[in-house]
């Protein structure tokens, strides 16, 4: 009786352990896409985050120095034209495009126009950032029917119409080059022409 009752048992055991099947080799392949597509996902994420987290600054400075400006026309009538251009010269504060290295607001000066400096006039429009920057800021006017002048090695789509502006107007430009490759540089723009700032680059 007991050998018959382990018989039995043995041979519920090896039934149970028949039916216990491993996976095949497409289940492992889907669940290995599975796992690819997450996790090419993450890193678009996280890339994205990234990227939009290195524009920020310039966003905010930007946008300070438009109100800024509109602040400054209300009081005087007129923008200031803060650095007299945006060629590579007319950039504040003084320093390297280089965005891997932060610059003091505030700093050293190379930048002038009409016998000031821009951290002079800058001031005047009362724009202040109380930390180091990883981009410079040129920040220059233009008349009426004219288009707002940007720097076009590096801002291409701006303007694409080429529409001109139906009174005088400024524009603000930010540049950096983010990965210090000494390529092509990320921009953020805003002008009195457009309403939203434009970004360019910005994947650099």
């Amino acid at each position: 009786m007991m050998r018959e009752q382990k018989y039995i048992q043995a041979h519920n055991e090896v039934r149970v352990k028949a039916k216990v099947r491993a996976f095949t080799l497409i289940e492992l392949m889907i669940v290995v896409v599975i796992i690819g597509v997450l996790a090419s996902l993450a890193t678009y994420s996280v890339n994205n985050y990234i990227q939009k987290s290195k524009t920020t600054e310039p966003r905010e400075v930007v946008g300070q120095i438009m109100s800024a400006q509109e602040a400054y026309f209300d009081e005087v009538g007129s923008y200031l034209d803060v650095t007299g251009g945006v060629a590579d010269d007319f950039y504040y504060p003084d320093g390297t495009f280089d965005g891997r290295v932060r610059i003091q607001w505030g700093g050293a000066d190379g930048c002038k126009h009409e016998s000031e400096t821009c951290m002079l006039r800058i001031k005047r429009l009362g724009v202040f950032v109380n930390q180091p920057v990883m981009f410079r800021y040129a920040s220059t006017t233009f008349a009426t029917g004219a288009m707002p002048p940007v720097p076009t090695a590096h801002v291409k789509a701006y303007n694409p119409d080429n529409v001109t502006a139906p009174r005088a107007g400024y524009v603000v430009v930010a540049l950096s080059d983010l990965n210090g490759d000494g390529g092509t540089r990320t921009a953020v723009v805003g002008s009195s022409l457009q309403a939203q700032l434009y970004l360019e680059n910005v994947g650099d």
